[in-house]
């Protein structure tokens, strides 16, 4: 299973000294040394967003700016900019 970056500090797997994967008995564990989190390795690279919200980055993009700037009022400028947004792992279809 490949290792998603840690969802709490954002260390990624490339950095080995602090994401490491361990077992506790029986039980498969993803630990982050940098932030402390553990978690079973079944769920570490699960995300969840609740229907209605939307995973976005945290500074706007280029395209998200821009779609914002044409819009006419506050809602639909959020809504430009969501629908610009890049997804997560490149779904941006």
């Amino acid at each position: 299973m490949e290792l998603l970056p840690c969802p709490f500090c954002g260390t990624s797997k490339q950095d080995a000294t602090h994401l490491v994967q361990v077992t506790l008995g029986q039980v498969g564990m993803v630990e982050c040394r940098q932030c402390g989190t553990l978690t079973r390795q079944a769920t570490w690279s699960k995300r969840h967003t609740p229907d209605g919200w939307q995973t976005v980055p945290v500074e706007p993009t280029e395209d998200m700016a821009h779609k914002g700037r044409n819009a006419a009022s506050i809602l639909k400028k959020w809504a430009a900019m969501l629908a610009a947004a890049p997804r997560p792992g490149g779904g941006d279809d």
